[in-house]
């Protein structure tokens, strides 16, 4: 019988309608995200796809994760399943996912881990509720925000 050193490793496999996907987890640091990239959407995009895909070493010098190389984005905002965002970010624009990622932010981890809810209640949110009513990845009810990617099962 030969030694197979990978039996116990889980795989991620995702289904051909993009139905159903494993749910990996990401945790990451708003404000020092927003900070390095000055705002701009396609930037933080590109250190969400990082921190997804769990890419620590830029390919070469004209990588554009290059400029991103040795710094920490870990924090206690979470995504629950970024990898759909990043599949499906062709059908929206940047600043819809990037809007996503920052109200996703302002969630309560420990409040996921206790009760496994990803939505986010209206009153958590410290700005007005306009950002949201023009992004098609959040909607909300009864005044709790549903994050499309997150509900998804």
């Amino acid at each position: 019988m030969r030694y197979r050193p990978y039996d116990n490793l889980r795989k991620i496999l995702l289904d051909k309608t993009l139905n159903f996907w494993y749910n990996i987890m990401i945790k990451y640091n708003w404000e020092k995200i927003l900070q390095t990239t000055n705002g701009d959407a396609g930037q933080v995009m590109l250190i969400i796809h990082m921190l997804t895909h769990n890419i620590a070493v830029p390919k070469n010098y004209n990588d554009p994760v290059y400029k991103y190389y040795g710094q920490s984005f870990e924090g206690y905002s979470y995504l629950k399943n970024p990898k759909r965002l990043l599949v499906e970010r062709k059908n929206y624009s940047n600043s819809e996912c990037a809007e996503y990622v920052a109200i996703a932010s302002y969630r309560s981890y420990m409040e996921y881990q206790t009760s496994g809810d990803t939505t986010l209640q209206l009153i958590n949110l410290p700005f007005l509720e306009e950002i949201f009513d023009n992004n098609r990845l959040l909607t909300m009810k009864n005044g709790v925000i549903h994050f499309k990617f997150e509900d998804a099962k």
